[in-house]
């Protein structure tokens, strides 16, 4: 079975190899024929993240390049949205998990997935968090809600995603939204697919550096248009 890892970079020079180094080293207790394929799509970094991916060598990488659009609001966070749907747009696996660039997967994090997405398109795992210095310093299990709770309170976080090749087909193109992840946790559970899998599967690195917009400045009828408007999206590709 064929897999893709879709992996968005920018200035994570400090953690992207060891982040690269957890995904080529997975280890498969129940699926021991899986074809590997790791998308790494850079957005411009200025940092040394490309030397340290280059200095890697596995054919199993793939590196595209991106350059984001401008955007008034959320600058950060479309950013990083429309660099995912980039490497999404290459991957060619039946099999597809989204993975942040200074993370640390767990050995049998793509094993635990697949068993889950034999039944379902779309599986959220659980997580801990990391500091810079590897430390564990929380933890985020996840949670089973209605629809209409998630698009108030969405919990979900896109690292912890993986999904089948059809919710892929309805994924793509993402819409103008800010947030991916939420977008594809909200399709995914109005079409009754998602699941929400308790099992502890990567640690996610919090930072000085990581990619992050607050939204603090952005007027609020600018974030219930998004909210509306994303909704919608995921009323129309639900269908």
């Amino acid at each position: 079975m064929k897999v893709s890892v879709c992996l968005a970079s920018y200035n994570g020079g400090d953690w992207i190899k060891r982040q690269i180094d957890s995904i080529l080293n997975q280890e498969f207790k129940y699926h021991s024929n899986v074809d590997l394929e790791l998308i790494i799509s850079d957005d411009g970094s200025t940092d040394n993240s490309l030397k340290e991916i280059s200095q890697i060598k596995d054919d199993r990488i793939i590196i595209i390049h991106h350059k984001g659009k401008q955007h008034k609001f959320y600058k950060s966070i479309f950013a990083a949205t429309e660099n995912f749907e980039n490497a999404l747009m290459y991957a060619t696996g039946e099999y597809i998990f989204l993975s942040d660039q200074d993370d640390i997967w767990y050995p049998n994090r793509i094993d635990m997935q697949l068993n889950t997405l034999e039944s379902f398109d779309c599986s959220a795992c659980s997580f801990v968090f990391i500091d810079e210095n590897d430390c564990i310093i929380g933890a985020h299990p996840n949670d089973n809600h209605s629809f209409i709770y998630m698009c108030r309170n969405f919990g979900l976080y896109g690292f912890s995603m993986a999904f089948r090749r059809p919710l892929l087909e309805r994924i793509l193109p993402i819409p103008t939204v800010p947030q991916h992840d939420m977008f594809i946790g909200l399709l995914a559970k109005k079409m009754g697919q998602l699941y929400i899998q308790q099992d502890v599967l990567c640690a996610h690195r919090i930072h000085r550096y990581n990619v992050s917009d607050t939204g603090f400045s952005v007027p609020i009828i600018v974030k219930f248009w998004y909210r509306l408007k994303m909704i919608l999206w995921v009323l129309w590709r639900a269908r």
